[in-house]
């Protein structure tokens, strides 16, 4: 019996939709190209102010328009203004939040934790310094 609720298979997100990137481990390229997902396809009819965003293999994102974007949570700055690379910890209890705004093009990426005895568990959306302090982080094995 087919599932009534699932997505489409291959279906790209909508611009007004949340999507979850869960990242259990694994090489890490695989929660990038998850993220990468994640992001609505690129429209050629819309025009966005800081461009369509493109998630690069080792998760930095690109954005192509003109304006340089404000720099989301859990990432950081490049020497290249359009470029903005993850600053997230390696973890694998930690999934993001990923949302991007229909009219700029900004993704909203929030971190959130996914293990209960972190104490910042559930709806809490995460800083850098939770993810770096937090005592019970799981790193990624892989590198």
């Amino acid at each position: 019996m087919p599932c009534e609720n699932c997505p489409e298979v291959g279906r790209r997100p909508a611009a007004a939709e949340v999507v979850y990137v869960v990242y259990t481990g694994g090489p890490q390229h695989l929660q990038y190209a998850a993220l990468a997902h994640a992001i609505p396809g690129r429209n050629e009819q819309v025009v966005l102010q800081y461009g369509w965003p493109t998630v690069r293999p080792d998760g930095s994102i690109e954005y192509a328009g003109g304006q340089a974007p404000p720099v989301p949570k859990g990432f950081e700055a490049t020497a290249d203004p359009h470029v903005l690379k993850p600053a997230w910890p390696s973890c694998t209890r930690r999934m993001l939040k990923v949302e991007m705004h229909q009219d700029n093009g900004l993704l909203e990426i929030d971190g959130m934790c996914c293990w209960p005895p972190s104490g910042k568990s559930g709806r809490h959306t995460l800083t850098l310094a939770d993810c770096r302090q937090c005592p019970v982080r799981r790193p990624n094995c892989y590198r």
